[in-house]
C-alpha cells in the first residue's frame, strides 16, 4: 500500500511540476511573447518563453500599449515575472498601459542602460530591476505607488544625478532604491509614505517633501556629509540615525546640514549624530519630542528667523550658537501688472529681506498674480521652484494663464531665464538638457548656455543620455520615424 502511494505521488509530481515551470505564451507579435491575462477584458502580459531559464530578448525593446493578433486587439497590462531575466537588452520603453512590473522581471539584465516607464504604471515588484548594473537613466512616473524590496538593488549609475520619488508613491520596501551618490527627492504630498529601513544610505543630498511612516519609526537615513531637507508638505521629522560608525560620527563626521521647512511642527530623536548646521524656516519653534546630540548643542550653528523666540524656548535654548537670519521666513509673492501681456516681469521672493537681493527684472509682464512659499509646488504635477538657497542653477516654474499652466525657467536667484511659454517639460534636466513641449511638439533647452537649442518640432522625445562615445544625445520621432540627435539638433 505504501509503495502504491509513493508511486502515485511520484506520477503526480512528474505530471504537475513541468506545468509549473514550463514557459507559457499564447502568441508572438514583433518578436515579443505574450500570454493572455483575460480574454474577456482583452488584456495580456509580456512573458519569457524560456522561463524559468534566461530570457533570449536582446537589443532595444519598445513594448506597445496594445497589440493586434488575428484581428483581435489586446492591451498590455503587465510584464510578467522573469520576462527579461538575464536578458541582453540595452534599453526598454514601458507603456503606461502596464500596471505592474512583476518580480525579477529584468533581474540581472546587465546590458540594460536605460529604462523609460510611462505614466500609468503603479507597481514595481521585488527585484524587478535588481542587478541591472549598467543602468544610467532611471525615470519614475508620477503614477508609481509601490516599489518592492530590492527593486533596484545592486545598481550604481548616476541616474542623471537626481532621482525623484513621485508624490503618488505610498510604499518603498527595504533596499529598494539604487545605490550611488545621487540627489534624492521625495516629492511633496499631503499623504504619508511608508519607507522601510536602509533606503537612504550614501545619498549626499536628500529632500523629503512629505511625512514618513514606519512601524519601527527609525531609519538608516543619513550618511557622513549629507545635506537633508524637510520641506513641502512635511510636518514631522522622524527618528534618524547614521547606520555605521555612530560614535565616531557624533564627534568627527557631521551631517553637513539639516534644513527644516516652515510646515514642520514636530521633531523626534536626532541624538545619534552630530549636525554641523541647522536651518529653520519658521518663526514658531517646532516641538522637540527627542534630543539632539551634545556635540550638536555645543557646536552646531542654528539659523532661525527670530533668535529671541528660539532662545526662550525650553528646548531650542540649549543650543550654544543661535544665529538670527530674518530671510529664512519666506512668504513670497510674484508681483504682476495687468496689461495683458501674460509674461513675467518681477519676482519678489523675500518680503522680509532687502528686496534688491533676489528680485529680477524682465521686460515682459504677467496677468495672473502668483503666490508661492519656499519649497512648495507652484503648479500641479510636482513641478517645483526653490529660492536663492536652491541647489539647482536652472529650475522650472509655472503660472496659470487663462486657465492653462505654462512653464518657464528661472535660475537659483529666481531671475527669469525663459518666459512661461511651454505646455509641458521633463521634471528635471539630464546632462544639462531639458525636454520642453510647445504647441504639441517637443524641443530642448540647454541649461549650460541657457538657450532653446532645439526648436519644438518633434512628435516625441525620449530622455537625454550619454553614449559610449561620450556624445550626449536623445531619441526623437518625427513623421513616424525615430532617430537620434545631439545637443545641437544634428542627426546622428
Amino acid at each position: 500500500m505504501k509503495r502504491f502511494l509513493l508511486i502515485a505521488i511520484l506520477v503526480q509530481l512528474i505530471l504537475v511540476v513541468p506545468n509549473r515551470v514550463a514557459a507559457k505564451y499564447d502568441f508572438v507579435v514583433a518578436g515579443i511573447y505574450y500570454a493572455v491575462l483575460s480574454m474577456q477584458d482583452k488584456t495580456c502580459t509580456v512573458v519569457n518563453p524560456s522561463a524559468p531559464n534566461r530570457s533570449n530578448y536582446s537589443g532595444s525593446i519598445i513594448i506597445p500599449s496594445t497589440i493586434q493578433y488575428n484581428g483581435r486587439s489586446f492591451m498590455v497590462k503587465e510584464i510578467s515575472e522573469r520576462a527579461f531575466y538575464y536578458s541582453t537588452i540595452t534599453d526598454v520603453d514601458i507603456p503606461g498601459s502596464v500596471d505592474k512590473i512583476r518580480a525579477s522581471a529584468f533581474l540581472h539584465s546587465k546590458n540594460l542602460k536605460r529604462i523609460t516607464i510611462r505614466e500609468g504604471t503603479r507597481i514595481i515588484e521585488r527585484e524587478a530591476f535588481a542587478g541591472c548594473s549598467a543602468l544610467k537613466t532611471l525615470i519614475l512616473p508620477n503614477t508609481i505607488q509601490s516599489i518592492g524590496i530590492r527593486a533596484f538593488h545592486a545598481l550604481d549609475g548616476d541616474y542623471g544625478q537626481t532621482l525623484r520619488i513621485p508624490s503618488s508613491c505610498k510604499f518603498i520596501d527595504n533596499s529598494a532604491l539604487p545605490k550611488g551618490a545621487y540627489e534624492l527627492y521625495l516629492m511633496p504630498s499631503k499623504s504619508s509614505i511608508v519607507i522601510e529601513d536602509g533606503n537612504f544610505d550614501n545619498k549626499p543630498i536628500i529632500h523629503i517633501g512629505r511625512n514618513i511612516d514606519n512601524k519601527q519609526n527609525q531609519y538608516s537615513l543619513l550618511s557622513f556629509k549629507t545635506l537633508v531637507e524637510f520641506y513641502g508638505e512635511c510636518t514631522r521629522i522622524p527618528n534618524l540615525y547614521v547606520s555605521s560608525n555612530q560614535e565616531r560620527t557624533k564627534a568627527e563626521d557631521p551631517v553637513e546640514k539639516l534644513i527644516i521647512g516652515e510646515k514642520v511642527t514636530s521633531i523626534h530623536d536626532l541624538s545619534w549624530f552630530f549636525i554641523k548646521n541647522i536651518q529653520i524656516h519658521s518663526d514658531i519653534p517646532p516641538r522637540c519630542e527627542g534630543d539632539f546630540s551634545n556635540s550638536t548643542y555645543a557646536r552646531a550653528i542654528l539659523s532661525v528667523p527670530n533668535s529671541s523666540v528660539y532662545k526662550q524656548d525650553p528646548h531650542w535654548k540649549k543650543f550654544w550658537n543661535i544665529k538670527e537670519v530674518p530671510s529664512l521666513l519666506r512668504t513670497s509673492q510674484v508681483k504682476a501688472s495687468e496689461n495683458g501681456n501674460n509674461k513675467v516681469k518681477t519676482a519678489n521672493f523675500n518680503a522680509k529681506q532687502n528686496k534688491n537681493d533676489i528680485v529680477s527684472k524682465h521686460d515682459k509682464e504677467i496677468i495672473v498674480p502668483l503666490t508661492v512659499k519656499r519649497g512648495e509646488s507652484l503648479v500641479k504635477d510636482g513641478y517645483e521652484i526653490f529660492d536663492a538657497i536652491g541647489y539647482k542653477k536652472v529650475m522650472l516654474f509655472g503660472v496659470e494663464i487663462n486657465g492653462e499652466t505654462k512653464l518657464g525657467f528661472v535660475n537659483g536667484y529666481i531671475e527669469v531665464l525663459v518666459e512661461p511659454v511651454f505646455d509641458d517639460a521633463t521634471s528635471q534636466s539630464y546632462y544639462g538638457m531639458w525636454c520642453v513641449k510647445r504647441n504639441g511638439r517637443w524641443g530642448a533647452y540647454d541649461e549650460t548656455i541657457r538657450k532653446l537649442t532645439i526648436e519644438c518640432q518633434y512628435d516625441w522625445m525620449g530622455y537625454w543620455t550619454k553614449g559610449e562615445d561620450g556624445v550626449i544625445k536623445v531619441e526623437v520621432e518625427k513623421d513616424g520615424k525615430r532617430f537620434w540627435i545631439d545637443k545641437k539638433g544634428n542627426r546622428i
